[in-house]
Order: C-alpha cells, then structure tokens, then sequence
C-alpha cells in the first residue's frame, strides 16, 4: 500500500509539472504572438501616421513666392533665418504633439531666462515665432530631457557635464568681438553648434534683426525723390566707447582735416536733442535726418562682426560709411554705402564725399535700393530660439545635423580680427579673411 501511495503521488506531481510547464509553453506562445503583432501594429500605426502626415500636412512648400531682387548680378536676399523661410510650412510643423526642450545652461549678461522668460510655448508666443511647441528652461531635472543647451560664454559658466543624452546638442552663444572675450581652447569638443553674429553660425545671432527691415517692394518709394535736399549737415559719427582697436577716432581725426564731422556721444559733444545716452534714438533720427553721410564705424575690426550702428541707421534716408570686418555686402548691395576699405586713406574718402555733395544724382544712387525693401515697426523680429524651435521640429522630419566643434577656440579666434594701420604717407590698411 505503501509503495501504490508513493507511485501516486510521484504521478500527481509529474502531472503537475507537465500542466506548469505547458502554462509556461502556452504564456511563451501567446507573448511572443502578443510582441510581433504589437510591434507591427505600432509599425503600421507610425507608418499610417507618418503617411498621413506626408499626405495631409507637408512640412515644404513647393515654389515659395519670395521677394528677390537682383543688383549688378547679386541676388538679395541673400539668406533668411528659418523662422522667415517661406519654403517651410509653420502650420504643419505646429501640429505636432511633441515639445522640444531648449535648456538655458548659465544667464545671458545677467539674466537667467536670457530675457524670454521660461515655460512651455510662452516665451516663443512672445517674440512671433511661428512654431512654439518648445519649452524654455534651466531647471536641471529637465536637462537630461533637453534637446538643446545653449551657453553663454561671458557669463560664469557651471561645470559642464562630460556624459550628454544621445542627440542632445550644446551651443556655443556669444555676440562679443573676439577683442572682448577670453580663451576658449578648454571647451574644444564640447560644442556642436554656434550661435553668434557671424555668417557661419549655425544659428544666426545677428543685429541685423533690430533693423526690422524686409526684402519686399516699397509701394511708397519715390525715384525722382531728391534726398540730398533735406540736408543741413556734412558728417557723423555716434561713438560712445573712446578706445578700440579700430582706430576709428584717429581715423576722423585725419578725416577732419578736409571736411566737417560732428562726434556725438561720450566721445564727442551732446546729441542735438539733449540727451547723453550712449545710443539714444532720438539722436540716431536727427542725424538721420540733418547730415548726409553717417559714420558707422565699429570698435573692433573681427570677421563678420557689425553692430546695431550699422543696422540701426538704415531705415534712416543717411549715406552710410563703414568701417569693420563685416560682410556687409552679404547684407545690402554694394551701391548701398560707401566702405572704408575701399579708399586708400581718410583724405580720398573725404574727397569722395565731397564729390558726392556736389553731385545729387550720384548722392541720390545710394537710395535706390531702398526701393526694394520696407521697414515694418509691427514686423515679426526673428529671433535665435525662433530659428531653433523650427529646426527641432524639421528634425524629425529630415534628421540630426551631427557636428562637433573640435576646435573652437580656432573657430572663434584665429584670424578673425585685424588691427589697421597707418602708413608713413597717410594710407590707411587693414585685411580680413571673410
């Protein structure tokens, strides 16, 4: 009886194994079915997905109509920020459900939120841009889940982390001439894009968005218009900062001997309209308005760098002279101004605005391309992380642009600025390798 008992119970015990182990077979079946049919419904899921999108809401449009013009073979404009692309189509691009974190890694000349502000699409609401599914933040449980982290590199910068997420990109931010900035050759290999003043930038930080000026035609442009009869005045110049490499009051000083130049600001007397502040508006319309010719000269003479002197003005019905080692043909038609560089010395520049008071319709050549552009106080003013929210969400469209700037203290220092000099016989040399 004993030994039936054992035999019994041995059976029941294999019969219970055989039943676990078929549940387990049955579990593995019935999983690994669950897995391959979950995995090719999701597939076809993001694939109906994807398809409608392409089908329904396409991020490019074909045959943009933009403005172009042509002057003496060169087409402006010449580029436009992503957020002013009219070949990309804002409205399909904001449908999207997904929100691309930009992360603010230290403070923009002080100010934490580089003065946005931070949150969820508010920050982007505010300035225009016409894709806002994006956040702004600095708050560090959010970083490891942000797609960009921009750093500002005059402000104090916290210890950057050696491990990132995959994909996330560190930005290189500074609008200083490399004359105002330090070393940077211990943040080689850290940075995969730019956003700076220069042409190159990844992200285009230029001043060339205070000018509020648009490549379109100007019904109100008068060609027979005679600019030069408004005018009281030769010459100016606004300079607030007495030093620079630029030489750029030497250069006056040597302009002076042979015409009239009026100094404004800190470096020169009080702006006609009283006020005694560096860059005061009201001073930038008077001159506008009284003096023929306008010295835009910068402080600096680096590559690509032009400031709101330049940008500022243009709006104003004023010749233009420049002076830095910006392109500033990338911006306006050569016809547009009248360049330093392009004279030997500050005597036969002199000379040649004499010629020009002399001469109205060769004063009034200047003005002609403003026929093709508009200054808009109401406009949209493109603006950095305007361009960047637009490029996160082209992103997942068309990829991740992989870079990284193994050497950017290079990029950012070596040859980019020049010091002028003068010659023994008043010639005026300086050279920048744009």
């Amino acid at each position: 009886m004993k030994f039936i008992f054992i035999k019994s119970k041995i059976a029941r015990e294999l019969k219970k194994r055989r039943a676990l182990i078929a549940l387990i077979a049955l579990f593995v079946l019935i999983y690994d079915y669950w897995s391959k049919n979950s995995k090719l419904i999701d597939k076809e899921l993001s694939s109906e997905k994807k398809d409608s999108k392409i089908l329904n809401c396409n991020i490019f449009i074909e045959n943009p109509k933009s403005y172009r013009v042509n002057f003496n073979g060169s087409i402006y404009p010449k580029s436009n920020p992503l957020s002013l692309n009219k070949s990309i189509n804002f409205d399909c691009l904001q449908k999207s459900r997904k929100i691309k974190r930009i992360f603010l890694w230290n403070a923009f000349f002080g100010d934490r939120s580089h003065g946005h502000g931070f949150g969820f699409e508010t920050p982007f609401k505010k300035l225009n841009c016409p894709v806002t599914k994006c956040e702004l933040t600095n708050d560090l449980k959010r970083l490891d889940d942000s797609d960009l982290v921009m750093v500002h590199m005059v402000d104090s910068i916290p210890q950057i982390p050696k491990h990132r997420p995959r994909n996330q990109r560190w930005m290189f931010l500074l609008i200083e001439s490399p004359e105002h900035t330090g070393e940077f050759s211990r943040y080689n290999g850290v940075f995969n894009y730019t956003v700076t003043y220069r042409i190159d930038s990844d992200f285009a930080h230029s001043y060339e968005a205070d000018s509020l000026m648009y490549w379109i035609k100007n019904p109100n442009f008068d060609e027979n218009y005679d600019f030069h009869s408004e005018k009281t005045q030769f010459a100016a110049a606004l300079i607030s900062n007495c030093g620079g490499s630029s030489k750029r009051l030497k250069y006056i000083a040597e302009m002076q001997k042979y015409v009239k130049v009026d100094i404004f600001g800190r470096c020169g007397q009080q702006c006609p309209d009283k006020y005694n502040n560096s860059q005061p508006g009201d001073c930038k319309s008077i001159i506008g308005k009284d003096f023929k010719f306008y010295l835009a000269f910068e402080n600096s003479i680096c590559k690509d760098y032009i400031t709101e002197k330049f940008f500022l003005m243009l709006k104003h019905n004023i010749i233009l002279v420049v002076l830095g080692g910006g392109n500033y043909e990338h911006y306006l038609p050569k016809s547009a101004y009248i360049d330093v560089n392009d004279f030997e010395s500050p005597k036969m520049l002199a000379e040649y605005l004499i010629y020009l008071d002399s001469n109205k319709e060769a004063y009034n050549a200047y003005f002609k391309w403003k026929k093709h552009v508009s200054f808009l106080d109401n406009a949209k003013r493109f603006n950095p992380i305007c361009n960047m929210c637009v490029q996160l969400h082209l992103e997942d469209y068309i990829g991740i642009k992989e870079k990284v700037y193994e050497n950017i203290d290079d990029y950012w220092r070596k040859d980019a600025c020049s010091i002028p000099e003068f010659k023994a016989n008043g010639k005026f040399f300086y050279k920048i390798k744009n």
